[in-house]
């Protein structure tokens, strides 16, 4: 007690710990202690979207990736998947991010960024990354490999929604340009033009912009991308 004021519960709990006499060594391996602290905001946004996709379909729910439907891991084409969640998404409070969990649920390293796509069209994506302790590197700059992270989701979401149907694609190199140090929230954009026909393997290259909050060109990245024809035997099955 201090004055007349009680303690708090984690107080309450640190002095009954305190006036806990020394246990024995065989005893330490049995004490354990828990101490139960509120989740965080975005333990619990995460917990929802995880609700709600683990949810049981239903007419009016606005996921088409619930339950059972839920996107598989390996989509040889996921082009058209992207724009129907976009579209139900982006019209909900919040939907943009969720969006953007979601994407970073389908590709587990994307989502450590925390970029957080704001317009996504056929053939087009924008990423702003917001600076903060956790993308810096020791130069207090946004570091070298999250802008190539989010170039490279920015490139990918653009271009997967540009294929053909049934195309697959795969990135098989990049490179990078930094002309200036990345700093404040930046925003990423890829107009991605792919081929109308694919007949055979090629190789196919998307740009992917990165400025800053003035405009100013921050980051230029070209990524490689190897895109092959339907596989005959899987849109049979189809």
């Amino acid at each position: 007690m201090i004055g007349h004021a009680p303690l708090r519960p984690q107080a309450q709990r640190a002095v009954a710990l305190d006036r806990l006499d020394p246990p024995d060594v065989d005893d330490i391996g049995k004490i354990q202690p828990v101490w139960v602290d509120r989740p965080s905001p975005r333990w619990r946004v995460g917990r929802l979207a995880r609700t709600l996709l683990n949810a049981t379909p239903h007419p009016r729910l606005p996921f088409p990736f619930a339950g059972p439907n839920r996107m598989p891991r390996t989509n040889p084409s996921p082009g058209r998947l992207i724009l129907q969640n976009w579209e139900r998404l982006s019209r909900l409070p919040f939907g943009k991010r969720l969006f953007s969990w979601v994407v970073g649920r389908m590709a587990p390293y994307t989502g450590t960024v925390g970029g957080v796509y704001t317009d996504v069209r056929p053939g087009y994506a924008r990423v702003e990354l917001r600076d903060r302790r956790a993308v810096r590197n020791h130069l207090a700059s946004v570091h070298a490999v999250a802008l190539v992270n989010l170039a490279e989701m920015t490139s990918g979401v653009a271009l997967m929604t540009a294929l053909p149907p049934g195309v697959r694609g795969i990135v098989t190199g990049l490179q990078i340009e930094y002309l200036k140090k990345a700093r404040g929230t930046l925003v990423c954009t890829t107009t991605a033009q792919a081929p109308t026909a694919i007949t055979e393997p090629i190789t196919h290259d998307v740009q992917a912009d990165i400025v800053n909050s003035a405009g100013e060109l921050v980051s230029r990245c070209i990524v490689h991308w190897r895109l092959s024809p339907p596989d005959a035997a899987r849109e049979t099955a189809r």
